[in-house]
């Protein structure tokens, strides 16, 4: 035995402690896990933004353009239309006689204010005087050997004068027949005109037509 002053702490004892196996923590709750991405919806807004703007720019330009085309056709000078001739109501032989040579038909040794009765030689009459008259040839046609045309024009009062004269010819061409070196003139009526042509160019019984009223 030992008799000393020395102090020995009491021997603790020791226990083997078993291995445990590390637990894993718990999932973390659904709300703190990380979301998939998703697209930006930045982009889509921008793009549709462009489209609806792409419109509008493409439709208020038409309606521009349709109005100004409008304005343009409305505000357009209509074409001034072609001024027909001024044909004079108060014409006279001497003048249908000049629209004759105005068209470039010939008025060869024109006489004025020679009847019916005298022009065919004292044989075709009529019952109302003329107010003027013009009779005058037409050689255009004519060689050496032929005689010119003979033709006449005869203007009336009224348009009743006219058909009243033109019907006695017709009644004196029935029955004395053709005149001499002339044969049976042919009868144009128009307006207050009464034009007696033995020759074959009718391009007088158009200006007769054409001008007399």
């Amino acid at each position: 035995m030992h008799d000393d002053n020395t102090h020995h702490l009491p021997i603790e004892k020791t226990f083997a402690v078993p291995e445990v196996a590390p637990i894993a923590p718990p999932p973390p709750p659904e709300s703190l896990l990380p979301q998939p991405k998703r697209p930006k919806r930045k982009a889509l807004t921008i793009g549709i933004a462009a489209v609806i703007f792409l419109v509008l720019l493409i439709s208020i330009t038409s309606y521009f353009v349709t109005q100004n085309s409008f304005s343009l056709r409305t505000t357009q000078k209509a074409p001034s239309p072609i001024p027909s001739p001024t044909i004079n109501p108060n014409y006279t032989a001497s003048d249908i006689a000049n629209d004759y040579q105005a068209h470039n038909l010939p008025v060869t040794n024109p006489q004025e204010n020679e009847s019916i009765y005298a022009w065919t030689g004292d044989t075709y009459a009529t019952s109302v005087p003329a107010a003027s008259s013009v009779v005058f040839t037409n050689a255009s046609a004519c060689t050496a050997a032929c005689s010119p045309e003979d033709l006449g024009i005869w203007v009336y009062a009224s348009k009743a004068d006219t058909l009243q004269a033109a019907k006695d010819v017709h009644t004196d061409e029935a029955t004395d027949g053709s005149l001499p070196m002339m044969g049976i003139p042919r009868i144009v009526v128009a307006g207050r005109c009464l034009l007696l042509d033995t020759g074959t160019n009718t391009a007088y019984d158009q200006v007769t037509q054409e001008n007399c009223v």
